[in-house]
């Protein structure tokens, strides 16, 4: 795994919580097609005195899905900021290729940072690069 993602962005749960949140998803989804298609039967049928009752639940199954496929997004794209350091070979990232290559600005870029997307890394928008810091690995020989 890349060294500089934080937990955070990498999404790592337990098993247990990984299961609970896919059944809570499958359970928006559920909410909403059920919702919008009983809206249309009901629309169908010219009724409309529950209407506000399917749109309730249509709005109870989605928020929580637009809200965790945000959550996914901010995720890949801090895994491909990521990639993009890990392939360059200095110690200090020029923001300037950066940008390029990733196709982000300042703002976004110091969002990712100052939200604890990364871990071994520090952004230096005074001087314009990005840091990495290095990592002591545990040496046997030394005990």
């Amino acid at each position: 795994m890349n060294p500089y993602l934080s937990e955070k962005a990498r999404g790592e749960i337990p098993r247990f919580l990984k299961w609970l949140r896919n059944a809570g998803l499958a359970f928006c989804v559920f909410c909403s097609f059920g919702g919008l298609y009983t809206l249309c039967l009901d629309l169908q049928a010219k009724d409309t005195s529950h209407v506000g009752g399917y749109v309730l639940w249509i709005v109870v199954g989605a928020v929580p899905l637009a809200r965790f496929a945000r959550g996914e997004a901010r995720r890949y794209h801090a895994r491909t900021i990521a990639r993009r350091l890990e392939s360059y070979s200095g110690p200090e990232v020029p923001l300037r290729w950066l940008y390029n290559s990733v196709g982000m600005d300042a703002k976004d870029l110091a969002w990712y940072f100052e939200n604890g997307y990364f871990a071994n890394l520090s952004l230096d928008l005074d001087q314009k690069v990005v840091r990495k810091r290095t990592v002591p690995r545990h040496d046997p020989k030394r005990g």
